[in-house]
């Protein structure tokens, strides 16, 4: 499969971090400028539909419906937003518990129903929030005896989900990843990494996660010298790890997105990937293999937005939005 690709009109930014569309058409985005910005025409062109105050980080978003919608900051003062018409938006950060004081990834598996987890830094402490009725009142959970570190949540209903991040100590040099699973609405936790068996290195950690079925996921690594992501093939009960080495050497994956078992990418330092819900499933995070992230099997996949990231040396180039022509 051969793709080309070209920036739209999306401003650039220090980054983009999350893209999510409700059908093929409509879609969002957020950025480090603190910009939510809109696409109705596929991706063809942006306009940005929200901006929150000055120095705020956007960081993750999640949708029930095209009008349902929340999105996560990891900046402490300006933590969530919400919105109920697809339009309008509204900081609901004076609702929220102290932890996790930075949200770097959000689920809402119903509407009303709301799982955030951070931090990305290892020397805060680990969290979840959780809401049951559309975010009025909050529940804070404690993640400090799992993890040093959480990024992504995933949940499948308002019982089973997932969050991925790193344990080990207080600075990322001494991270392994986390793979934690509740089945009870985030009140117990299990590590399913815990007797895997992989000789994991240190310094890292698992930033995204995604589930094409009931049973086969995917985790994509974060580190800062080699590439790797993890799959099962059981609904998670265990895990592979699975070595990169593609031409270009990527490391630090952050996005991961898979059509079916077998065709799918992994991007480095693509935070947001894409998010697609299609056919009321959750088909999400494909990315850009165009970054070169391309083991073994791995194809381009055949339409997909991105938000690219050079490494982090280089993390003062400007980012834009990209599509697949």
């Amino acid at each position: 499969m051969a793709f080309s690709w070209r920036p739209t009109n999306a401003q650039l930014q220090t980054r983009y971090d999350d893209i999510w569309f409700i059908g093929t058409d409509t879609g969002r985005g957020v950025n480090s400028a603190g910009q939510i910005v809109h696409t109705e025409d596929a991706g063809a062109t942006w306009t940005i539909q929200h901006t929150v105050d000055a120095d705020t980080w956007l960081r993750c978003m999640s949708f029930t419906s095209p009008i349902d919608g929340w999105v996560g900051s990891i900046t402490r003062r300006q933590r969530l937003w919400k919105t109920e018409d697809g339009k309008t938006w509204t900081d609901i950060t004076a609702r929220l518990p102290p932890l996790p004081s930075a949200i770097c990834g959000i689920s809402s598996p119903s509407k009303g129903v709301v799982f955030a987890s951070g931090t990305q830094y290892p020397s805060r402490e680990a969290a979840i929030m959780h809401t049951t009725d559309g975010g009025q009142t909050w529940n804070s959970i404690s993640m400090a005896a799992h993890a040093n570190l959480l990024i992504d949540t995933y949940f499948v209903d308002d019982l089973h989900g997932w969050v991925v991040g790193g344990n080990g100590g207080t600075t990322y040099d001494k991270l392994k990843p986390v793979v934690m699973f509740t089945s009870d609405g985030g009140k117990t936790w299990e590590n399913k990494l815990q007797n895997s068996g992989i000789d994991f290195p240190a310094g890292e950690w698992g930033w995204k996660i995604q589930f094409l079925n009931p049973q086969v996921g995917f985790v994509s690594l974060e580190n800062d010298t080699a590439a790797a992501i993890l799959k099962t093939t059981d609904g998670g009960e265990t895990w592979k790890r699975i070595p990169i080495n593609d031409p270009q050497r990527n490391v630090e994956l952050e996005g991961i997105g898979f059509l079916n078992d077998q065709i799918g990418g992994s991007a480095a330092g693509v935070t947001g990937s894409l998010r697609v819900a299609l056919t009321g499933r959750r088909a999400e995070r494909l990315t850009a293999a165009q970054r070169g992230s391309t083991p073994t099997a791995w194809v381009d996949l055949s339409t997909a937005f991105v938000s690219p990231r050079l490494s982090r040396s280089s993390r003062t180039r400007p980012e834009g939005l990209f599509i697949d022509v």
